[in-house]
């Protein structure tokens, strides 16, 4: 999933969570870093997801965790354990319609999100009469 899919989808599943902070959490988990061990199903699974490519590394309970606390506590552990849940979402997607039908929902949920995030700046205005 897109980074700016899981900043949109956090921002609905949890709207008070600092947007900074996700972005910070989502780039560490998904840029591999030295000290982060390959995974292991001993550091924690998420069910259905994949440990290919960059998902070797980071993409384990304890690790996501561990960077979610550090980065942003409370708010941080959510943030992670929620973008190892989307990818393994988007992952349960793939396996059963392919990577088009993955990409597809993702298009679908970021083109309402838009669609949404219009309607709520439209202001009314009181002056105005019909």
């Amino acid at each position: 999933m897109k980074r700016k899919t899981h900043k949109r989808v956090l921002r609905v599943l949890f709207p008070g969570l600092d947007s900074k902070i996700v972005e910070r959490i989502d780039k560490l988990i998904d840029t591999p870093k030295p000290w982060m061990p390959a995974y292991s199903p001993h550091l924690g699974q998420v069910p259905g997801l994949s440990h290919r490519g960059h998902r070797k590394f980071g993409h384990d309970l304890i690790t996501a965790a561990s960077i979610g606390i550090q980065e942003g506590g409370a708010e941080g552990l959510a943030a992670a354990l929620a973008h190892l849940v989307l990818d393994a979402g988007r992952d349960r997607i793939v396996k059963a319609y392919g990577e088009d039908g993955a990409d597809l929902v993702e298009t679908a949920f970021n083109i309402g999100y838009n669609k949404l995030k219009k309607r709520g700046r439209k202001k009314k205005n009181p002056s105005k009469k019909r």
